[in-house]
């Protein structure tokens, strides 16, 4: 789960460090660079012997942020109790490069100093596959589990083919779906971007 936090770092910023073709009319290294999302919601799914998913949602106002997550992972021995799986959740909120985990109460210093090692590189050099839709608003790419790192910018251990979706509307960025293999499951991270301006209240 360390791993898919870092790709989820990569998705959020990816405003900053996206790099690809134009097609067609529409740029759409230009259409992610313009949209600025209050809301980024990450879906992720692994499908193994024993299923888990996660829920992650990165809400932005101005200089505050809260990062709500809920995910799945296996019990250790003394979590057993209560089944095979264990839920975590809760939410971290950030505001002036300051961060708490007590519902805005309680800040100290921020313990992530950079996001720039999870670069999320979605250049076409650096896939084996890539194809713009044919209104081009939308990208799809494949790479093999070698090539993963470079694309992005961290180790997922994929076994196979990695596959990336990157779907705008022609004015907005809406979705980034990152699908690959691993040893034991199929997963799917599944990001969609909103823009309705919210309020945080801390």
């Amino acid at each position: 789960m360390k791993k898919i936090i870092c790709l989820l770092l990569a998705l959020t910023c990816v405003f900053a460090l996206f790099s690809c073709a134009s097609g067609g009319d529409v740029d759409i290294k230009s259409i992610v660079e313009n949209s600025k999302p209050v809301k980024v919601t990450t879906m992720v799914y692994f499908t193994g012997a024993t299923p888990l998913e996660g829920k992650f949602i990165n809400t932005v106002d101005g200089n505050k942020s809260v990062f709500d997550f809920e995910f799945q992972r296996m019990a250790n021995i003394s979590e057993m109790e209560d089944g095979r799986v264990k839920t975590i959740k809760g939410k971290i909120y950030s505001k002036d490069g300051k961060v708490s985990f007590n519902e805005g109460a309680d800040w100290e210093s921020s313990a992530v100093s950079s996001v720039a090692k999870y670069d999320l590189q979605l250049d076409e050099r650096n896939f084996d596959t890539y194809e713009i839709s044919e209104d081009g608003n939308s990208l799809k790419a494949t790479v093999g589990a070698e090539g993963a790192k470079a694309v992005l910018g961290v180790d997922i251990y994929a076994t196979g083919t990695v596959t990336v979706e990157v779907v705008t509307n022609g004015a907005f960025l809406n979705r980034i779906i990152i699908s690959y293999k691993t040893a034991s499951a199929d997963v799917v991270v599944d990001t969609s971007y909103t823009y309705q301006p919210v309020t945080l209240d801390f």
